[in-house]
């Protein structure tokens, strides 16, 4: 068992009760921990740990929530955990309700720090901003002026 998962068991006690988790567990064990590392216990120590054993494919589907990992670590506001995902090759590209990561970045109120890595489709500081269209960047500062930081919306101002 994992340390997560033994986490998991002294927070909510017995298994008893908890037998939606068990079988979401049993799908795919390093996954949940993954997942349950980056959304409930903020280890981005376990998640690359994790990764570099081969236990997981970053791009894998969470068995709770069917999404991709770094969906979790965007809405979740984890930026180490987001940084592993993206330098390991975790796919950009996933939508949601026909919306992208940095969509969901700015609806979850999500860091400057996520929203740039977003934005640059990279972690390394000096990569340029990906281009938008003018309808999407627009878009993406109403949102931020009603759902995010000041920094965020600044931010996204200053790509117009």
């Amino acid at each position: 068992m994992s340390k997560i998962w033994n986490q998991y068991l002294e927070d909510f006690g017995d298994i008893e009760g908890h037998e939606y988790e068990v079988e979401k567990r049993n799908d795919n064990p390093a996954l949940y921990d993954c997942a349950r590392a980056i959304g409930e216990y903020d280890d981005p120590d376990f998640l690359n740990d994790c990764i570099q054993q081969g236990m997981i494919d970053v791009n894998g589907l969470e068995p709770r929530t069917h999404k991709p990992l770094l969906f979790l670590a965007v809405t979740s506001n984890r930026l180490e955990s987001c940084k592993i995902l993206i330098d390991k090759g975790a796919d950009l590209s996933f939508k949601e309700m026909e919306k992208s990561y940095l969509w969901w970045a700015i609806f979850s109120n999500a860091s400057k720090e996520i929203v740039e890595i977003l934005l640059r489709k990279s972690t390394n500081p000096n990569a340029p901003f990906a281009p938008l269209s003018t309808e999407e960047l627009e878009e993406l500062i109403d949102r931020a002026e009603r759902k995010s930081n000041k920094e965020v919306v600044d931010l996204l101002k200053n790509l117009v």
